[in-house]
Formats: structure tokens, sequence, C-alpha cells
């Protein structure tokens, strides 16, 4: 009977892990064609397949304490210790990955500034183009859970003229920093050695700070939320 109960929990585990990795697939996919639709239809997907983990694995706690029980012939008593959450769930913690929420973020952000009347049209992934043609890359970066006040962001070295880093307060808010051109190439904000420029952005007080190699912390506080630098 154990062998039987063990040989169905692992396999039931295994399609459950098979569908999860089917539907992150489906998250990559939908995050590299920009449709934003699919990726919030496959988060809801994951939310739910978490929901299940979650039940599947108090069930199989429960079966184990029955199954000790009748073998020792006496009765269980009501279990009052929440199970832990197996190693194997941890991918089901943050329903919406990074990229997933980026995307949605940039596009939510793209959108509210056409309502306003400024032009910006999708090239690939996270570069846009702005009314007088040049290019726009707009990242995104989550505030850093250890470190309150700091960002990490990246854009693809070359493919961007102005930059709009979309800097999350952990779901509280959010403020960009607008850069253009001319304040990115002072300071070589538009080049790097890796395939990716690095934005390491820090607030102090009510200032924003850019952190720059060689320089060290430059106040960015005067581009915050100023849209038309960079969608003109």
């Amino acid at each position: 009977m154990k062998e039987q109960n063990a040989q169905m929990d692992g396999t039931q585990w295994s399609e459950l892990e098979t569908v999860v990795r089917q539907v992150w697939m489906e998250i990559d996919q939908a995050t590299r064609q920009h449709d934003t639709q699919k990726v919030l239809n496959a988060t809801e997907r994951l939310r739910r397949l978490k929901a299940i983990a979650e039940k599947y694995q108090v069930m199989k706690r429960e079966l184990q304490v029955l199954a000790g029980s009748a073998e020792n012939g006496r009765v269980p008593g009501p279990d009052t210790n929440a199970p832990p959450t197996p190693p194997e769930v941890a991918p089901y913690r943050d329903v919406a990955s990074a990229k997933a929420r980026g995307e949605k973020i940039r596009t939510e952000w793209v959108e509210a500034r056409l309502r306003e009347g400024h032009t910006l049209k999708p090239i690939r992934g996270s570069i846009y183009r702005n009314g007088t043609g040049d290019t726009v890359g707009i990242a995104y970066g989550m505030e850093n859970s250890r470190r309150t006040g700091h960002w990490f962001l990246g854009l693809p070295e070359g493919s961007f003229q102005n930059a709009a880093l979309l800097c999350d307060t952990n779901g509280k808010g959010m403020f960009a920093l607008c850069l253009p051109q001319d304040f990115l190439d002072t300071h070589g904000l538009r080049k790097c050695v890796g395939p990716q420029v690095k934005f390491n952005v820090t607030r102090r007080a009510d200032k924003f700070y850019c952190r720059v190699q060689a320089e060290g912390l430059v106040d960015v506080s005067p581009f915050s939320n100023q849209y038309a630098n960079v969608t003109y």
C-alpha cells in the first residue's frame, strides 16, 4: 500500500511540475511577443497551480499522519501544525515573475503616456521610438527588498538613445527617471562591457541618484517623471 501511494504521489507531483514548466514557457514566449494579455492569463493559471500545490501538500501530510496512526493502532488527533512548504513549491511563491511584471508595468506606463498625447511606438522588447524618431529604452526594476531605496535596472547596450527607468517601490507606487541622451552621453551611461547597460538607482530622503563609474552618485532628481525628456 505504501509503495502504491508513493508511486501515485510521485506521478501526480511530476504532472504538476510539468504543467508549471509549460505555463512558464508560455509567459516567456508571450513576454518576448509583447502580448500583455497572454502574460496576465498565464499568470492567473500559475496562481491557481500554486493553490493546488499547497492543497496537495496539506493532503499529503494528513495522509501520512493517518497512515502512521493506523499502523500504531491509535486514533489521530487534530493536526495543529501548519505543513512546511517543500522546496519544490518555491517557484510558485512569486506568481508573476519579475520579467512578466516588468512587461505589464512597462505596457501600462506607455499606454498612460499615449493617453497624455506623447508618442511611443514599440520596436522590440523594452525599446520604443518617440515622436522625433529617437529610440527610448524603458527599463523596469523592483526596489531591493534587502536594501530599501535601491533599484537595479538594465537595458540592451547600443539599442537606445534615451532612457526611462521605471522604479517600483514594492507595489506601493512608482516613479520614472526620464534620462535624455545628452545626460546619458555626458556620464557614459549608454556604454558597457557586457550585453546590458546597468543602472544603479538610489533614493536618499527626497532625492534620487544614479551611480556612475568614476563619478559616484549623480543627482537625477530633476528627471523624475519628466516624460517630455524622452517622449518628445
